[in-house]
């Protein structure tokens, strides 16, 4: 038996000397082609998010793995870090653009305001952006600007508007858009369209606030319910780590806890559906 054994650690030995060279570039093209996937959804985000933030995420998931690695000296926890190390750049990147297409909805009523001012008092379509994006700072202002760059750069300001809607595809913008770009080649009363449309973006963010204030409590109960288990585990593995030891220490206990984190999912997901007023 002991001969078998040293025969595999030989060979294995042997293939990993031979093939150091390949597994090493392996290795070096695999970090190389998920550094690429990343740069690409960065581009496609369009939203101001440098890879070193990345960088920096995942480097702390590592030491946080690391240290649960040590702490409880277990592999399938680097096998579960794997896929983990791979989505949360990705989860990260639609978080920051959920939240920068949520503040730029936010500054749509500023942005009609200021428009429909500039145009009643007899100001260009083009002149009024132009006022805008040097009064706002925030992603409305930024969007502008750009839309404002590429008319500079030789396009036609119904293109470069055209271009802000799918770069900002919340219904709203487009049809703040659609209603510029439509009263610019039919003539029609654009101060009369924007106006309607802030009066029923108005009304709908009044009604949707009355909705979040009348869901408030049964998202704030489906948020105490999921973190209870998870408190729970902590507080035992500092109070008792013996008590709590076989969960992650035993095959069964590792199944139980796969089955608890799948039904926190199960339940944040039917919570949201029930809250998730539309």
């Amino acid at each position: 038996m002991k001969i078998i054994i040293l025969f595999f650690i030989f060979l294995f030995v042997t293939l990993s000397i031979y093939l150091h060279r390949k597994i090493k570039k392996g290795i070096i093209d695999l970090f190389f082609y998920f550094l690429n996937s990343y740069k690409n959804i960065l581009k496609s985000s369009n939203i101001n998010i440098e890879l070193k933030e990345i960088i920096k995420i995942e480097t702390l998931f590592i030491i946080f793995f690391i240290i649960f690695y040590i702490l409880f000296n277990k592999m399938i926890i680097f096998l579960f870090s794997f896929p983990v190390l791979i989505i949360i750049p990705v989860i990260y990147i639609n978080y920051k653009k959920k939240k920068y297409i949520t503040e730029y909805y936010n500054s749509l009523l500023d942005f009609l305001e200021s428009m429909i001012s500039s145009l009643k008092s007899g100001l260009s379509v083009l002149k009024s952006l132009q006022i805008y994006s040097q009064r706002d700072k925030g992603p409305a202002g930024n969007e502008i600007s750009n839309v404002l760059k590429n008319v500079e750069l030789g396009k036609t300001l119904q293109e470069a508007l055209m271009e802000l809607s799918e770069r900002i595809p919340i219904k709203e913008n487009q049809i703040i858009i659609f209603a510029i770009v439509n009263g610019l080649e039919t003539g029609g009363n654009i101060v009369e369209i924007l106006e309607n449309i802030h009066e029923t973006i108005r009304k709908r963010d009044e009604l949707n606030r009355e909705i979040k204030a009348l869901t408030s409590q049964g998202i704030l109960s489906g948020v105490i319910v999921g973190l209870l288990p998870v408190l729970l585990v902590v507080v035992l593995i500092f109070i008792d780590p013996y008590f709590i030891n076989p969960l992650f220490t035993t095959a069964t206990g590792n199944a139980m806890l796969l089955v608890a984190v799948a039904m926190e999912i199960i339940g944040a997901f039917f919570i949201k559906k029930i809250v998730d007023i539309k």
